[in-house]
């Protein structure tokens, strides 16, 4: 009973502490705030669960994080797979080029991470929270100079398609000072 206690007080503090980061970090992947909070209400509700099950965590943070990501791409994977109906081809046909949400500053930035690993988003997106090469590589378990790496090669590929982007659509220098600002 104490236990049960105690993990329920972990938990709260790490919710209260880090609620707002991990809502950052999901809707960088979804792209969509309600589809955000929800990943990230459900990366806590896990977490709750394995500490019920007395699983060792580590880092809960990089844990929760690691979670948020395989539900955004599983989810991603999900929607792949669905067919599209006539009545959604109809309202994409009134949009306009190159955009599918319209209300969605973030839907650019999204464009270029597809050129990204996972990995190398996952450092890009934590380093643009502002934590250090130290705390990315605790909560990826991996080394500083890994997150070097990463980070290298994910601004190098970034850099390429802002000079030859993927699709036909032009690069603004609108966007590219966004990404650049985003990426400091």
């Amino acid at each position: 009973m104490g236990s049960d206690r105690r993990t329920a007080e972990i938990l709260t503090e790490l919710f209260d502490s880090s609620y707002a980061t991990v809502v950052r970090y999901a809707r960088r992947w979804t792209g969509d705030l309600a589809a955000a909070e929800d990943l990230a209400q459900e990366a806590f509700f896990c977490l709750y669960r394995a500490l019920q099950e007395r699983k060792e965590i580590v880092c809960p943070l990089a844990w929760l994080m690691g979670v948020v990501r395989q539900m955004a791409e599983h989810q991603t994977w999900k929607r792949s797979k669905a067919q599209v109906s006539f009545s959604t081809l109809d309202t994409l046909d009134a949009l306009p080029a190159g955009r599918t949400e319209p209300d969605e500053p973030d839907f650019e930035v999204t464009r270029y991470f597809s050129c990204l690993t996972t990995r190398e988003v996952e450092v890009v997106l934590l380093r643009m929270e502002s934590l250090t090469y130290r705390e990315i590589a605790e909560q990826m378990n991996i080394s500083s100079k890994s997150v070097c790496t990463f980070l290298s090669r994910a601004l190098k590929k970034l850099r390429l398609r802002m000079v030859q982007p993927a699709t036909t659509t032009p690069v603004s220098s609108d966007e590219k000072k966004n990404i650049r600002r985003m990426l400091q």
